[in-house]
């Protein structure tokens, strides 16, 4: 009965650890504690303190991309804007995006895509406030005020996301060099 009772702590104490790694917490440390004191205890701290402020960051970072997605597939103007500066590269497309999320009005887009088509990409880059950070195996990483990153003009939340990224893009070009 006794092993019992220490499997299901056990157990608990997994779950609080699971959980509070989805809330963006240490899922080790809030395992200790709930192994310590109790797993009750700790999932009643544990909502008390809801998410931390990078998962809260993450979830409004991810619904930033999402409302950028719909603006490029359902807003005409947007959609036109993507379409005349898409021969500029990432570097143009990132850069509107940025520049166009911080003035947030449409009668600027105009404005925005005649400044950026022809524009080398330092100067996109420039325009867009975003800084040289790093390279990453070859693929130059920038940096905008808010710690977000940006390889081949999409955005990631973390340097372990961009290594991430990287790394795909490499195994694609050998597989592809292979074929």
């Amino acid at each position: 009965m006794i092993i019992v009772g220490i499997v299901v702590w056990l157990v608990l104490c997994f779950v609080i650890a699971a959980a509070a790694g989805n809330r963006g917490r240490s899922g080790f440390g809030w395992f200790l504690l709930a192994f310590l004191l109790s797993p009750l205890i700790a999932a009643i701290l544990l909502i008390l303190l809801g998410p931390s402020a990078v998962a809260a960051q993450m979830v409004s970072t991810e619904k930033d991309d999402d409302r950028w997605r719909n603006l490029v597939n359902f807003d005409p103007d947007i959609m036109a804007a993507v379409e005349a500066l898409r021969p500029g590269g990432d570097a143009a497309l990132l850069a509107f995006r940025t520049i166009y999320e911080d003035v947030g009005d449409k009668s600027a887009i105009p404005n925005i895509v005649s400044r950026l088509q022809g524009a080398s990409f330092e100067d996109c880059m420039a325009m867009a406030k975003l800084a040289y950070n790093s390279k990453c195996e070859g693929y130059p990483v920038y940096v905008d005020s808010d710690r977000n990153f940006y390889v081949d003009g999409k955005r990631f939340r973390s340097d372990s996301e961009v290594r991430g990224y990287v790394r795909a893009q490499r195994k694609a070009q050998r597989i592809g060099a292979a074929t």
